[in-house]
């Protein structure tokens, strides 16, 4: 493969005619194929019971991300406990489909920086650590369609979803890339910061609760890249979504189609709201999605280390790193530049029966706020995590199989408000939204 490698030893890489700080590494180190499988086949072992949040198996695959982080000697998020808990940001968070009615769990997400020539500039690099979990074990949306399992009774018969595709890869990717820009002392313009979020799969509440509670002041935060699901499916197109946040992005892509074997399909300008970049969108941060649309085994028990490509992962890994380090050494002004119309910054699931009974409510759906992030529309309406929503508009609650995002609740293009009736505690009230301006 011919990569920018060449052209970062060299230092000699420019983003385009007009944005060249230069990029110069002291060490011509690269990203391990190796080592990147080490990472998978231990975050999606057994032993880490499929990471699920908020449960002793994602915490121990928290601390073995932060002790990674504390080899590399990247800065802690915090300097209290002298040891791998210094790169822990803790905070609680809502379940959804729990046995116990109105849970919650207490995670943390795993933060370290690389520093730059700027310390008062950081680009975010993050991806989800935690992954399905284990049986019985709250977490939404397991269930696969039959035609995307490979061997239903050997996932009827497993009891850990590991969880390697969705999302373990990604994660070995963010910790190569730290290892490799560490190690070679790449001059960076701008600091990085290295973030690993648990509770996605519960509904974005590490993400959220990072930009809700950010590590630097907001505004220094200049963008954001996530990963997902880096490889997976053979036939997985590499791809890019909501690229629209800042026109940046697309510069790099395109001036990297001219220099790698690899390339990144933009899939979808605009926001999407089921995954870690779309809380740092509702905060006016531009910020990508880099991954696949894996569906393959993907949310079953059979999402295993074992069946994936690692050349083609480290070829992927070699892409990102210099597609960030240009993002990282670019000198665009990071204005905010997409569209949140429609997108309401609110997550959640379908209440239980317990929990709507608890609340007296007989009605067949109703839908449980787990996160709200700042600066949204939900916020905005006053929501906040634990809010049950039982009608909009006067009208009962469709049902739907799996939801995250209250959006997809109302589902309404042509809606411009919505009034909603919400039990919080044992009050009833009702909050108007404002959909489309």
């Amino acid at each position: 493969m011919k990569y920018l490698r060449v052209l970062l030893f060299l230092g000699l890489i420019s983003i385009s005619c007009k944005e060249n700080p230069g990029i110069e590494t002291e060490k011509n180190i690269e990203i391990s194929a190796a080592k990147l499988q080490e990472h998978v086949d231990k975050l999606a072992s057994d032993e880490f019971e499929g990471r699920g949040a908020g449960y002793p198996g994602e915490k121990e695959a928290a601390k073995y991300i932060a002790n990674v982080f504390e080899g590399l000697k990247l800065e802690p998020h915090q300097k209290i406990h002298n040891n791998y808990e210094d790169y822990f940001q803790k905070f609680d968070f809502h379940t959804v489909t729990s046995s116990n009615p109105w849970e919650v769990l207490t995670s943390q997400n795993v933060v370290g920086f690389i520093k730059g020539e700027s310390l008062n500039e950081f680009i975010v690099i993050g991806g989800h650590h935690d992954g399905q979990g284990a049986k019985g074990q709250a977490m939404l949306g397991r269930d696969a369609p039959e035609s995307e399992v490979t061997d239903s009774i050997a996932a009827l018969e497993d009891a850990i979803w590991n969880s390697a595709v969705d999302n373990a890869v990604s994660i070995a990717v963010i910790m190569e890339i730290a290892r490799v820009l560490k190690e070679s002392n790449t001059k960076l313009r701008r600091s990085i910061i290295f973030t690993t979020f648990s509770a996605e799969e519960s509904g974005l509440d590490g993400s959220v609760y990072f930009v809700n509670h950010p590590v630097v002041p907001k505004q220094e935060i200049k963008g954001m890249v996530n990963l997902e699901k880096i490889v997976g499916d053979p036939d997985a197109e590499f791809l890019y979504v909501s690229y629209s946040t800042n026109s940046i992005f697309e510069e790099i892509r395109k001036s990297m189609d001219t220099l790698s074997e690899i390339k990144m399909t933009p899939f979808y300008p605009g926001m999407i709201a089921n995954t870690d970049h779309y809380p740092f969108t509702q905060r006016s941060i531009p910020a990508i999605t880099i991954g696949t649309g894996s569906r393959i085994n993907v949310h079953t028990p059979l999402d295993h280390a074992d069946r994936l490509d690692y050349n083609l992962l480290k070829d992927r890994s070699e892409y990102i790193m210099d597609y960030v380090t240009q993002l990282v050494n670019s000198e665009s002004d990071f204005s905010y530049e997409g569209d949140n119309s429609g997108l309401l910054g609110v997550s959640g699931g379908p209440a239980t029966a317990e929990e709507k009974l608890s609340k007296d409510f007989d009605g067949e759906v109703a839908y449980k706020v787990t996160s709200v992030i700042k600066d949204s529309r939900g916020y905005a309406a006053g929501l906040i995590p634990g809010d049950l929503i039982v009608a909009i508009d006067n009208q009962p609650i469709k049902y739907q199989k799996f939801y995250q995002g209250l959006e997809d609740v109302i589902a309404d293009p042509d809606k411009k408000t919505s009034v909603l009736k919400i039990i919080r505690g044992d009050q009833v009230r009702n909050s108007t939204i404002t959909v489309h301006e």
